[in-house]
């Protein structure tokens, strides 16, 4: 029963008795203790319940506390200063002495929020709003985290609290703008940010956000106007300059791209990267008797397509060439550039450059074509700058020889790290299915397990798309670029497969949706990057039926030259 051994009955009698003298917390421990005993004893249960409802309208009642605002200014300023960690560990001390401190909540969950303890973050802005229900501030906040973590429809709702609580709230109109374009609600989007301008004719932001709504319906001219426009009001934004750069260079404005391009490299992520070592910037000087180190992108497919410089680099008869890179593609790069030095970050080499003492500059691999693609024409016109592994080029024949018919397709159907640009780029595969049934053996180059996905499919349709277990893009790059290599055509929306065919000179046709990234350009069907590619653009947005239907007719083109 409980360690002073009490019966059930004297147990009762003490908590009623406890309860009569509102030591709720006493009568609430013996109820327990009888129900541990006893779990059906009605009474018992009756009355614990009562009594937790009592208990809770009291925690709800309890007056709200806040430390002193000296300690929330302190806070605040020790946020604003970057050290997070101790932000964090300071609000929680505080916190158990003032736990309904909502002011408190929000400042750590915008430290957890920086730190990128989303869930952590999430959690505690709830908290916040549910001490507070017109807690404007914490209703922003959760807002900004839900579409971080690709929630725009809960977003949503967290802006439309701000907006109900604060009619005229630019910040709220503006965050609105980002999150139903991450929908693809394009006019609602610019409704919201139309309408964060017409509170603030000089909110920044909101004309950098609109000119990414005026890309995404294809209306460029404007969302250079805008990009511009938010740059005349804050000289110093690294997206509007950024988005600037990709406008540009989708209307093939290199020159003015390419320097507008170089304001990433503001960005904390490439600052960091320039700081690892002592030396200066390359500035388009002599490199000869010098050696240059080449510093990695973001991203597989820029890492391969910014590649094609690297020869124009290696004309400028440099001592030598030090190219960082991902891992997986080292070897390919080996491959295909014999003169120049491979290092990544992940096996200490890079460590080992500190001491080198002999390195004269540095430049990122997407800077390069700031020197050497300035204008359509000098981009290189070879088909194929990537070298595969020929041993490995040659098992893929053979197996491919062993399948039915003649010609050989590659295919891969969704691309796009960010939800967003998935659902932009991404077609589903059912929707391939008149394509599939042309007269050629299919293959899967798309990255990650869609064995289920490709399985249904052929239950469905009796299509057959060909995979091999020790095909994987995502770790064997090498075997990838062979795979590629050795086929007769890929067909794939943009994603890091069209970059790998490309580089290797294999035809292949591009599905872009109707705002493409800057590499592909505008109203064209073919790439300076890529002599081996053809596009093929939606007319509209997010219609993908005339794309389909030009690619299966190319394709059944195909099949008739063949003898």
């Amino acid at each position: 029963m409980s360690s002073h051994k009490l019966t059930i009955e004297q147990a009762l009698s003490k908590a009623k008795k406890a309860s009569k003298q509102g030591r709720i917390d006493i009568a609430i421990q013996l109820y327990k203790a009888v129900l541990q005993s006893r779990p059906s004893h009605s009474i018992a249960s009756k009355q614990l319940h009562q009594l937790q409802k009592i208990k809770y309208k009291q925690h709800v009642q309890m007056p709200i506390t806040h430390p002193p605002q000296d300690t929330i200014n302190t806070l605040t300023n020790l946020y604003r200063s970057g050290k997070l960690e101790k932000t964090e560990k300071a609000c929680e001390n505080i916190l158990k002495i003032h736990p309904q401190a909502f002011l408190v909540l929000n400042i750590l969950g915008l430290s957890l929020r920086r730190q990128n303890k989303l869930q952590e973050a999430l959690q505690i802005f709830s908290q916040a709003i549910k001490l507070k229900p017109d807690y404007l501030e914490a209703h922003g906040n959760l807002g900004n985290i839900l579409t971080t973590l690709n929630q725009p429809r809960k977003a949503i709702e967290s802006y439309n609290k701000v907006i109900q609580l604060s009619p005229n709230h630019n910040n709220a109109y503006n965050s609105l703008c980002v999150a139903y374009r991450d929908l693809g609600k394009l006019g609602d989007a610019l409704k919201s940010c139309n309408k964060a301008i017409q509170i603030k004719p000089d909110y920044a932001e909101a004309y950098g956000s609109r000119g990414n709504v005026f890309k995404d319906l294809g209306e460029i001219d404007n969302a250079v106007k805008d990009f511009n426009k938010a740059i005349q009001l804050n000289p110093n934004d690294i997206k509007a300059h950024f988005n600037l750069a990709l406008s540009l260079l989708l209307q093939g404005d290199f020159k003015n791209g390419w320097d507008e391009y170089e304001w990433r490299c503001k960005k904390d992520s490439y600052v960091a990267k320039i700081n690892r070592l002592s030396i200066p910037i390359w500035n388009g000087s002599s490199l000869n008797g010098k050696t240059i180190l080449v510093t990695s992108e973001q991203g597989i497919g820029d890492e391969v397509m910014f590649s094609s410089c690297i020869p124009d680099l290696i004309k400028k008869n440099p001592k030598q060439i030090i190219v960082e890179c991902d891992s997986r593609l080292s070897t390919l790069l080996e491959y295909s550039f014999p003169q120049i030095f491979i290092i990544n970050t992940n096996n200490g080499n890079f460590k080992q450059l500190k001491n080198n003492n002999k390195i004269d500059f540095q430049i990122s691999l997407g800077s390069l074509p700031k020197f050497f693609r300035q204008d359509v024409d000098d981009f290189n016109c070879n088909k194929s700058f990537i070298s595969p592994d020929k041993k490995l080029v040659e098992k893929w024949r053979k197996r491919y020889d062993s399948l039915d018919n003649k010609i050989k397709v590659g295919i891969s159907w969704r691309g796009g790290k960010k939800k967003r640009l998935k659902s932009l780029r991404s077609i589903d595969l059912d929707l391939w299915e008149t394509i599939l049934q042309s007269k050629v053996s299919f293959i899967t180059l798309q990255y990650g397990d869609h064995s289920q996905e490709i399985k249904k499919l052929e239950l469905k349709t009796g299509v057959k798309i060909h995979n091999w277990i020790d095909a994987n893009p995502l770790t064997d790059l090498n075997n990838f670029a062979a795979q590629i290599s050795a086929l007769d055509l890929v067909i794939s929306v943009d994603n890091s497969t069209v970059h790998f065919a490309g580089s290797l000179g294999t035809p292949t046709w591009v599905l872009l949706p109707f705002a493409p990234d800057f590499r592909w350009m505008l109203n064209c069907n073919n790439s300076p990057w890529y002599p081996a590619i053809k596009l093929f653009r939606q007319s509209n947005f997010g219609d993908w039926s005339q794309v389909l239907s030009s690619v299966k007719n190319e394709l059944q083109a195909l099949i008739k030259k063949q003898p």
